[in-house]
């Protein structure tokens, strides 16, 4: 090469790199020199069209070269007129970044960088409409960048700017930032759905976009619900994210503040994990997150927060076919540990089929910190220790639970139940494993009522009650099913077997049958309640069939022996009350009883018949009847017998009396008649003893009512004489 061409060559490269410069140069100098608030009024009027609401950028509109960065100012979407909210979007600033290479070499406008500063949706369902669901976003969508570049391509610049394809770009992102929100919140997606379907090029072209990073700051979502009442808000929003591309997952950071209108609890997020948008950005997938957040109550409440822990190995949203798939979450908090695993259809018609496990969770202490009414056990160490799994569906208005293994404390339950959530009545199928009724106990306070007073007039005072299942639950339960107890214990008495089903209904309860299998006998019967807040009412009928008295009656306070013997009876009880010891004092009714093989600790009159006068210790001294015959009538809690009939080894008798059932306390007059004695005791035999029977039914006092026993006949008889004696 010559020492010309050379030179000449120089200055070649001189001028070919100084054009580029002076071509960027113009550009910047006509940027610089244009007004771009003169193109808001054309944006607002296409906006507007597409909307169907009016749209306003009350900010400016600013370019910068150096970065080639666009800047939108405060920009508001009115509602339709009928909304108590003037918007339904706003958004105090944007920024958007494009790559100067992208736009010089390839003629096309390609974002790099996104920035969303303070953007507030404000979703709201009437009973006959809402906000959002009359906008065609995906149309809107997919038309904007065509429509910005046309505005774009009026400027006179020294590059000839090329339209962007539908789904490229610009417009690729924007469907991602814009198009999802409303399939969130319910709306119906039919319109936007088959505006895709009916572009099958666009189905099958594959974005070329890209953002180096993306930045939301402060956004705010709130979805409000007139009819039913509530509103759910997701606020102080913020996103970041790094080297966002198309159909590829990509790393961010969010955190956020979620609050339900009708729960005084906040929701403080923190998550992070790997994002991929698909299928047209009609599909959202989160894996590998891991995430914290912060349980707050208001501070009058004076709770401790709580701080939970979250991770999950997949998650994904599909909006256009309204899906949503959750695959082993896990939460941890409170010493406690959550997995579960769930899928389904969101939108109107939701449905949800997931599993649910759960170990060592203190329900006393997250009852506390979630400022729920906490009960005040009689235990406390009762529903500390909870675990248990199941499998669950959802349908919008029914939660059904399958396969149910849970443990309270020492209690398993197994079945299943449906809980609505309408006035429909829950269903249930369960069986209670060791459940100790009695560790359950909680304290309620209902207003006095006075043990005679059956008109059930309150009093001004308070009393302290006892119940497993506070009253208040109890009066508004509705619900069927049946439920099965094995190995019960209420107040001391230990069931082996209860069988029940129940129909309830605001406070009106059927209980049918109520079987209760005891270790020696059964109870068959039927319950029927009507529970008030000032008054409550129970019929109980049905027979026993074999019962041993030992496993239903206590013993004296003196340690005595317990009644022993077998139990045949119909019965026909009324009561009220809201306590066992009004239930007993307003106790009325009927009983056919048939007692076998009975045992009265105190005095073994078969003993004294027999000859044998050793009765310098009674505790564990007793008569033994073959059978008691008694029927009777109940009146405020106290038995009279209609008829008593006794038959025992050595005599037979009738007597008369009464049972106070609610101290257990005996006072009767038999008539004994003496049918067999030893020839010690000869004289006896036909004679009828009156004796006077008192005391606690578990070791009654016997004597003989000297009054009308007549005098001659005590001092003919000897053996008489020293009975009568010893028996005073």
């Amino acid at each position: 090469m010559t020492q010309a061409t050379l030179k000449w060559t120089k200055r070649a490269a001189l001028i070919l790199a100084i054009i580029p410069i002076l071509l960027f140069l113009g550009f910047a100098g006509a940027v610089s020199l244009i007004d771009f608030n003169q193109y808001k009024p054309q944006i607002e009027q296409e906006v507007a069209k597409l909307t169907k609401r009016d749209f306003k950028i009350e900010g400016e509109v600013k370019v910068s070269v150096l970065p080639f960065m666009f800047h939108l100012g405060k920009m508001t979407l009115k509602n339709q007129p009928g909304f108590e909210e003037e918007n339904l979007f706003t958004m105090k600033e944007a920024q958007i970044e494009l790559s100067l290479k992208t736009l010089f070499l390839d003629k096309k406008l390609k974002v790099t960088s996104l920035e969303l500063i303070e953007p507030k949706f404000h979703f709201i369902e009437l009973a006959d409409r809402n906000n959002w669901s009359d906008m065609p976003l995906l149309s809107f969508v997919d038309g904007m960048p065509q429509r910005l570049v046309q505005q774009v391509s009026q400027i006179t610049v020294p590059v000839k700017v090329s339209k962007i394809a539908v789904g490229e770009s610009v417009g690729g992102f924007q469907k991602v930032a814009m198009g999802n929100e409303p399939a969130l919140l319910k709306t119906s997606v039919q319109s936007s759905q088959s505006s895709v379907s009916e572009k099958a090029p666009l189905e099958q072209k594959q974005p070329d976009w890209s953002l180096e990073s993306l930045v939301v700051k402060n956004a705010e979502i709130i979805y409000s619900n007139s009819l039913q009442g509530f509103s759910v808000s997701l606020k102080k929003a913020n996103l970041l994210a790094f080297d966002v591309l198309p159909n590829k997952p990509f790393k961010m950071n969010s955190d956020f503040v979620y609050q339900h209108s009708q729960s005084p609890r906040t929701f403080d997020f923190q998550i992070n994990g790997n994002i991929l948008l698909a299928n047209h950005y009609t599909q959202l997938h989160l894996s590998n997150w891991h995430g914290v957040f912060r349980l707050r109550l208001p501070e009058v409440l004076n709770k401790p927060d709580i701080r939970l822990t979250t991770e999950g190995e997949n998650l994904m949203v599909d909006f256009k076919y309204q899906q949503l798939y959750v695959k082993n979450t896990k939460l941890e908090g409170l010493e406690a540990q959550v997995l579960a695993s769930f899928q389904g259809e969101f939108g109107v018609n939701p449905v949800y089929d997931g599993v649910f496990e759960a170990e060592k969770i203190n329900l006393k202490k997250w009852i506390e910190h979630l400022g729920l009414p906490a009960p005040e056990m009689v235990k406390t160490e009762a529903l500390t220790n909870a675990s248990g799994k199941f499998n669950w569906h959802w349908n919008g208005k029914v939660l059904s639970i399958k396969k149910l293994d849970a443990k309270v404390d020492d209690t398993q339950i197994l079945g299943s139940l449906s809980w609505p959530f309408n006035r429909q009545a829950a269903e249930f199928d369960l069986v209670v494993n060791n459940l100790n009724m009695d560790d359950f106990m909680v304290k309620v306070d209902l207003p006095a009522i006075r043990p005679g007073d059956l008109t059930h007039n309150t009093q001004n005072t308070q009393e302290t009650h006892l119940y497993p299942i506070p009253m208040a639950v109890l009066q508004e339960l509705n619900a069927s099913g049946k439920l099965q107890f094995n190995s019960l214990t209420f107040q001391g008495l230990k069931l082996p077997t209860v069988d029940m089903q129940l129909l309830a209904n605001s406070g009106n309860w059927e209980i049918a049958p109520l079987d209760i299998q005891f270790a020696q006998g059964q109870l068959q019967s039927k319950l029927m309640a009507e529970l008030a807040s000032n008054r409550s009412d129970y019929v109980w009928k049905g027979r026993t069939k074999d019962l041993a008295l030992g496993g239903i009656v206590n013993s004296g306070s003196n340690g005595a022996q317990q009644p022993q013997g077998v139990l045949d009876s119909h019965f026909l009880l009324k009561t009220s009350g809201v306590n066992p010891q009004q239930w007993l004092a307003h106790l009325q009714g009927s009983v056919n009883a048939d007692f076998k093989q009975i045992k009265l600790s105190g005095l073994d009159i078969n003993q004294i018949l027999s000859g044998s006068l050793e009765l310098t210790d009674n505790n564990n001294a007793f008569t033994h009847f073959k059978h008691i015959e008694v029927m009777g009538q109940i009146s405020d809690g106290i038995f009279t017998p209609k008829r008593l009939l006794l038959q025992s080894e050595r005599f037979k008798g009738t007597g008369h009396g009464t049972l106070d059932l609610r101290t257990q306390q005996i006072e009767g007059d038999l008539l004994l008649t003496v049918a067999e004695s030893t020839e010690v005791l000869a004289g006896l035999r036909g004679l009828s003893l009156p004796v006077k029977l008192e005391g606690g039914l578990a070791q009654p006092n016997w004597s003989i009512n000297v009054a009308e026993l007549n005098p001659k006949m005590a001092q003919n008889s000897a053996s008489l004489s020293a009975i009568t004696h010893l028996l005073q």
